[in-house]
């Protein structure tokens, strides 16, 4: 938390005009006391990195709510809608339950932000293979 703090003071002191990003209305949405969670941020203000990263942490918090965890029902819709290219449809309650236990290290019946963190890491490094080109044989 603190870096991001440290993130959003050098933005705002270098382009004040430019960055959006809102630190303290995310703050406040996780406590349940403000409806933007994020505000966006201009294209010139983040690279398309940190454009990316504000996309998954506004997609997590759009299928968790206020509460700020995913229960399975939650993890569900979110493939399904969101990954449905990378992962295919989660049909069975078998394969929910399975991916499920493996994200929920803590074992408290909800995935929050690192343990989903988890899953896009996997997914990514599993992408990531296809673009890797593979090495000649000699």
């Amino acid at each position: 938390m603190l870096l991001l703090m440290h993130a959003y003071s050098v933005f705002n002191e270098e382009n004040p005009t430019d960055v959006t990003i809102n630190f303290f209305a995310w703050q406040n949405k996780r406590m349940g006391t403000d409806s933007n969670c994020l505000s966006q941020a201009t294209k010139p203000a983040v690279s398309d990195l940190e454009s990316s990263m504000l996309t998954i942490i506004q997609t997590f918090h759009q299928y968790s709510g206020q509460k700020c965890n995913l229960k399975k029902a939650d993890l569900k819709e979110l493939i399904n809608n969101e990954m449905n290219n990378f992962i295919v449809k989660i049909k069975e309650n078998d394969t929910l339950d399975k991916l499920f236990a493996d994200l929920d290290q803590n074992g408290d019946l909800e995935i929050d932000f690192k343990e989903f963190i988890a899953l896009i890491a996997m997914v990514t490094s599993a992408c990531n293979e296809l673009f890797v080109p593979k090495q000649q044989k000699n």
